[in-house]
């Protein structure tokens, strides 16, 4: 089993007993390498579940990369960092696909992008906005 407390208490001890930097500690490159490997294979849940329920939800977040520094960044940006070039490598992965898929199969493109599905609310002008669609789903402060 995965202790939060544990987890908290090993990260405390690197960065206040051996006074390391919290973004270089020994356990936060460990979290880093972990996180980033499961961000990179999407399709393996047990792993995906592990990053939600232990990982994301830990009390190291919060703490800055200097400790001593009041101005420094929380350990949060460089998660968000890491999810937004994994999400700009997949992005980019898939667009070449797509572009393939453009150039080399042109009828097939053209196929795709004519797809229509017909629905009891296709006639509604601008049945794209979920807010203009009758029972649809509606602001919460309007």
């Amino acid at each position: 089993p995965f202790l939060h407390d544990l987890f908290y208490i090993c990260f405390f001890y690197e960065l206040y007993s051996k006074k390391r930097c919290a973004a270089t500690s020994l356990l936060f490159t460990a979290v880093k390498e972990a996180v980033l490997a499961i961000l990179a294979d999407t399709g393996n849940e047990r792993d995906w579940h592990w990053l939600r329920e232990y990982i994301l939800t830990s009390s190291i977040w919060y703490f800055k990369h200097d400790i001593n520094d009041r101005k420094a960044k929380y350990l949060w940006y460089d998660l968000f960092a890491w999810i937004k070039a994994e999400i700009k490598a997949q992005s980019t992965r898939l667009s070449q696909a797509m572009r393939a898929l453009e150039t080399g199969a042109a009828a097939q493109w053209s196929r795709l992008l004519t797809f229509d599905v017909r629905t009891k609310y296709s006639d509604i002008d601008g049945a794209i906005r979920q807010d203009l669609i009758y029972h649809g789903l509606m602001p919460e402060y309007t």
